[in-house]
């Protein structure tokens, strides 16, 4: 830390904030077990039908029936970079700074639908992404964790430790 406060004062850069951030938020005896479910790992986009992916996705919501279904997304254009949650018909849109990466959005996106959650919802909730990139980085948990996946599996230990069941 100390080095890069000398670079930024080095090159006057009077308005850079350094913030220390600890590099194991959680501790390791202490890392929630994160797991995600993929109905559709053995289909293949280029040669099933869509009308395949939407039996098995009802297939899937028939099984989870008592677990409120909560969709989030994120994109990126040249010119935009947002998220957003859906919950029962209600969208929550989040804009983010255009050099955050389409990963950060997606990530941004559940960890709001987490905290959509722990605010004012069942407790039975099944979160459905798109984002297999950041799903993996949940489940691959280390010590260089990206800042938003760190706070998702922080809210997500917790809403586990106070009972609320939730399915990825």
């Amino acid at each position: 830390m100390d080095r890069k406060k000398f670079l930024v004062s080095e090159l006057d850069l009077p308005n850079v904030d350094i913030q220390q951030r600890n590099a194991l938020q959680l501790q390791p005896w202490n890392t929630p077990r994160f797991n995600y479910i993929i109905p559709f790992a053995s289909y293949s986009n280029s040669t099933v039908a869509p009308v395949v992916f939407q039996r098995v996705f009802a297939s899937h919501r028939s099984q989870y029936s008592g677990y409120s279904a909560i969709y989030t997304d994120g994109s990126k254009r040249a010119d935009y970079l947002g998220c957003g949650v859906v919950i029962q018909d209600i969208m929550h849109g989040y804009r983010l700074d255009t050099s955050c990466s389409v990963f950060t959005a997606e990530a941004v996106a559940i960890y709001g639908a987490l905290q959509l959650i722990d605010s004012n919802m069942p407790r039975k909730n099944c979160i459905y992404t798109d984002s297999m990139s950041v799903l993996e980085a949940l489940e691959n948990y280390n010590d260089r964790c990206h800042l938003v996946a760190c706070n998702t599996l922080d809210i997500t230990s917790r809403l586990y430790r106070n009972g609320f069941k939730i399915i990825f």
